[in-house]
């Protein structure tokens, strides 16, 4: 009875260190998630494209994977380290290409990438951009 007891004791401490190892490797492992910031911020910035590799395999078979481009904010200032470019998520009517290689105000909010579609770890989602003169 004593050598049962002793050995479920043991099965069950090995299951509790297991899920510490593991959870402690996920949290060494991932980038945090900051969600979604509703204060809008003003960033300035050149507004460029970039192409980056899609679906369905973002880059691990260039031939097959689509190519897309998307809208890079290469920051004057670096407000989040050393990050240099930030990725515009723009959902408006207006057409971005006339901004396309100048100096821009971007008025919007900051959110933490979690789709394969988005290439920079902070994003904006920008509610409204103008050239700056």
């Amino acid at each position: 009875m004593k050598i049962l007891l002793i050995g479920i004791i043991l099965f069950q401490a090995s299951f509790f260190l297991i899920h510490i190892y593991n959870e402690r490797n996920d949290q060494m492992n991932t980038v945090p998630m900051i969600g979604k910031n509703t204060k809008l911020s003003i960033i300035f910035g050149k507004l460029q494209t970039e192409t980056f590799y899609g679906p369905p395999g973002y880059g691990e078979d260039p031939e097959n994977d689509k190519k897309l481009n998307q809208y890079m904010l290469y920051l004057e200032e670096e407000p989040l380290g050393e990050m240099a470019k930030m990725q515009l998520v723009y959902s408006g009517n207006e057409d971005l290409s006339k901004f396309k290689n100048k100096q821009v105000k971007v008025t919007g909010t900051f959110f933490s990438s979690h789709t394969g579609y988005h290439n920079t770890a902070i994003l904006i989602e920008s509610k409204n951009i103008e050239l700056v003169q």
